[in-house]
């Protein structure tokens, strides 16, 4: 009994030690802010508000439980780990949306994370590296197979909405098609794994030892400054839980609160998919690795973490969607999102096909960004879900 009692205080104490690892977490006073601002019955601009803050702080400390569980185990084992939880905020998301059957706020807001990362993401992290480095060097190698992928990735979103606006698929077509192309992705995103862990992980060796040398260091650092002592395995993956817990609950007083934001704010869905809902899923560490003249890491993270969306969690989505019985949950996406997507997705392969970065070029994607979200704004149908 005193053994157990012991065991449960060294993981309490270690788990307020997470909680200052890292200057993010400051967001987390926000956390019974927006349980109380729901559970008040506030408006729904406020509940929205305060509970899209307050994902910040349990999303910072998911993101150090899985940097920290990725470090300690094999490489597959932390790819698994990362997987299931990066896109944590995402996956609640898409499914909550789902639940509320607002299907044309999830398609945009898939779009939308392709887009926040291709363009905001890599665009901030080329340009805040670009003020510290006149030139930044990236692995061609990573570059070139991350593009192609992409592309693919991409391609494969927009054939279904080609099939019905260009050729008069039938609705029924496309649900099958899409379940089809979902069924599609998930085997080439296996594939992708084996090729970049077993088979052609050469090719990534360079940019994962970089990569491996740059972790241990920042690790070293934060435990030195922060954190002591880094904390057990078993903390971290209570951290996780706890934290995915969290982001749960506040992804859903806000996504229950969407639609009357949108009316009293007058926001198209387009807006919201496009531009609000994935700030949710970003996080700083593109930035922070750019700053750093980690580039390797920086490109994964942002195109990497594109292509994990594309050939995973939409797929995923899609399965989802299939189970709770939403047939109008497609790949079957607007006008405007599959321009704007397959127009991005040829920039950002040539822009890194070259394998260096400069402010300029970060300047570029951000301004794109800015561009894409006006006319976002101004698409019709404010309010409408």
């Amino acid at each position: 009994m005193v053994a157990v009692l012991k065991g449960c205080t060294l993981v309490l104490l270690e788990l307020i030690k997470v909680l200052f690892c890292s200057w993010a977490n400051v967001f987390l006073i926000f956390v019974p802010a927006g349980f109380a601002v729901n559970y008040t019955h506030q408006n729904s601009s406020l509940i929205f508000a305060i509970n899209f803050i307050a994902v910040v702080g349990p999303s910072a400390v998911l993101e150090f439980a899985v940097k920290e569980i990725q470090r300690r185990f094999a490489p597959l084992i932390g790819n698994v780990v990362s997987v299931t939880f990066s896109n944590a905020v995402q996956l609640i998301t898409s499914i909550l949306l789902l639940k509320t059957r607002q299907t044309q706020v999830l398609q945009t807001s898939l779009v939308g994370s392709l887009l926040s990362n291709m363009h905001l993401m890599l665009g901030l992290g080329f340009f805040i590296g670009g003020l510290k480095y006149s030139r930044q060097i990236f692995s061609t190698a990573v570059s070139k197979e991350s593009g192609s992928l992409l592309l693919l990735a991409v391609l494969s979103m927009i054939i279904p909405t080609a099939s019905r606006q260009l050729s008069g698929a039938p609705e029924s077509g496309i649900i099958n098609q899409s379940r089809g192309s979902a069924v599609t992705l998930l085997i080439i995103y296996l594939f992708s794994l084996y090729f970049q862990l077993r088979s052609h992980k050469d090719l990534w060796a360079d940019a994962d030892d970089d990569l491996a040398d740059s972790e241990i260091m920042e690790t070293s650092e934060e435990s030195e400054e922060h954190c002591l002592d880094p904390p057990h395995t078993a903390t971290m993956f209570i951290a996780l839980i706890i934290a995915t817990t969290l982001i749960g609950f506040h992804t859903t007083f806000a996504t229950d609160n969407l639609s009357n934001l949108m009316n009293e704010a007058n926001l198209s869905s387009t807006f919201v998919g496009v531009v609000i809902l994935p700030i949710l899923s970003n996080d700083l560490g593109p930035i922070k690795a750019a700053w750093e003249d980690r580039m390797d890491e920086c490109i994964t993270s942002t195109i990497g973490k594109c292509i994990q969306m594309s050939l995973l969690v939409v797929p995923l989505i899609i399965f989802i969607a299939w189970g709770m019985g939403v047939d109008e949950m497609t790949l079957n996406f607007g006008g405007f999102e599959v321009a704007t997507l397959f127009a991005s997705s040829l920039y950002v392969n040539f822009m890194i096909l070259d394998g260096t970065s400069n402010y300029f070029e970060g300047v570029a994607l951000i301004g794109l960004f800015v561009i894409i979200s006006i006319s976002a704004y101004y698409i019709p149908g404010a309010g409408s879900v």
